[in-house]
């Protein structure tokens, strides 16, 4: 039985990750995303000792990719070191505000225009055949849709919006006022739940309960006692009612369907990405050139694209002579549309470039480069089962990523109640006095 290579990569990621977390510049973050890729690791060697897939021999050298390419992009987290970090700078903390509540704004008139569905849709889950009919009927409406539409231009922008809103729900709760604020951002995650609830979806609601530890890691340090323990027992919360829904969802999807027990399913879905991605990403006949992550970009340069992943798949697979429809790991994807050694060079290129744009060996932690690290954690930390964003609606919310942090760092630079005034005689950063810095 060939084992060996994943007990190794189980213990590589939990080695690396404990040293992380050991670290007394290191990073809770970094070492959370080592942990979870520990875990996806066991849970694939669990499988393959269960005999999920007869064909598949493990590979030690897509588990070294795998390793060495998430090692590459942590790299900016590490360097920004949340463990030192104790206080937040703003920049102008009115222009800060200002702008988390026009995007509130623009969210709730994207969900407000989407109710009806959404009443619907619920309804449709709370039915007789429950998620399994609604997740089918999802499928089915994906698999018909030709084109990409933008008849609910409010919806869309809210979709775009919907991936930075739990960063700032977090960042709202270092401030000692805007109570309505915090509410209005709790509103707008429950909005975003419901929303996969209602087509019978998994997925999202596993990626916001890692999401939300890893955000309570990269805060925890500018967080006082008071807010650390109400951050801890809302997670704790969110997290059991959150999987109690996702294991609802299983039980329901499963029932009648594919002959798969729901327990057995859940072992399934976290534990494929390891085995399909060293079983298949070295065996595709050819490379989808960006049209598998990114077919907006393809979209904007004038190329043929797949509207849907529906269309994408259908394209795809027999062209690749893999399936389409599994976890691969965010590298996996990468690496079915451009290839192995061109993955890990954007890895190193954006590794790198996100290095440049975060000060090291400081207590102070700027909004932007906080954004930053968010940002990179969402494509590593919840890569780990898959890339999140490649889909149209995924693609722009990257772009949106993007847009927020210019607009975070120009808030930061702006000089209006946010200036850092050096005292005479100053030589080092603690004897800076400054001003629009966390309250």
């Amino acid at each position: 039985m060939e084992l060996y290579p994943i007990v190794i990569a189980v213990l590589v990621y939990l080695t690396t990750g404990a040293l992380m977390w050991r670290s007394r510049s290191g990073s809770r973050l970094a070492a959370y995303v080592m942990f979870l890729y520990g875990l996806v690791a066991a849970l694939g060697g669990v499988l393959y000792v269960l005999g999920y897939d007869s064909h598949f021999v493990p590979n030690p050298i897509a588990y070294v990719y795998v390793y060495t390419g998430t090692l590459i992009l942590i790299l900016p987290i590490c360097k920004f070191g949340d463990k030192q970090k104790c206080v937040i700078y703003y920049g102008n903390k009115k222009f800060l505000v200002l702008y988390i509540y026009i995007m509130v704004a623009i969210s709730f008139y994207g969900f407000l225009s989407f109710a009806p569905e959404l009443s619907n849709r619920m309804l449709e889950a709370a039915g007789s055949e429950g998620h399994y009919s609604a997740y089918k009927n999802q499928r089915d409406y994906a698999a018909a849709k030709q084109g990409l539409s933008f008849s609910n231009i409010p919806v869309v922008i809210a979709g775009a919006i919907s991936e930075v809103i739990p960063f700032f729900f977090f960042l709202a709760f270092t401030l000692r006022k805007h109570l309505a604020l915090k509410i209005a951002l709790a509103i707008c995650i429950v909005f975003t739940i419901r929303s996969t609830v209602s087509v019978g979806g998994r997925n999202g609601l596993v990626l916001i309960s890692i999401t939300g530890i890893g955000l309570l890691l990269l805060f925890w340090g500018v967080f006082d006692k008071t807010v650390r323990k109400k951050m801890v027992g809302l997670l704790l919360v969110a997290f059991v009612m959150l999987w109690l829904v996702v294991i609802n969802i299983t039980r329901s999807r499963f029932k009648e369907s594919e002959g798969i027990d729901p327990a057995e399913s859940l072992i399934i879905y976290a534990g494929q990405p390891m085995l399909y991605c060293g079983d298949y990403i070295f065996k595709a006949n050819a490379l989808g050139y960006g049209d598998i992550n990114f077919p907006v970009a393809r979209a904007a340069m004038g190329l043929k694209y797949s509207t849907t992943l529906s269309i994408r798949n259908e394209i795809w697979e027999p062209r690749l002579d893999v399936p389409l429809g599994v976890f691969y790991t965010y590298l996996g994807d990468l690496a079915l549309d451009f290839g192995v050694l061109v993955t890990v060079t954007i890895c190193i290129l954006l590794s790198s470039l996100s290095c440049r744009c975060i000060e090291a060996g400081v207590r102070i932690a700027k909004v932007h480069e906080l954004f930053l690290v968010y940002a990179l954690f969402l494509i590593v930390g919840q890569g780990v089962f898959y890339f999140k964003h490649k889909s149209m609606g995924g693609n722009l919310q990257l772009i949106y990523m993007m847009i927020t942090y210019l607009v975070l760092r120009y808030i930061g630079q702006c000089e209006l109640h946010g200036r850092v005034a050096r005292k005479r005689g100053a030589r080092n950063v603690a004897s800076y006095e400054i001003q629009g810095i966390q309250e």
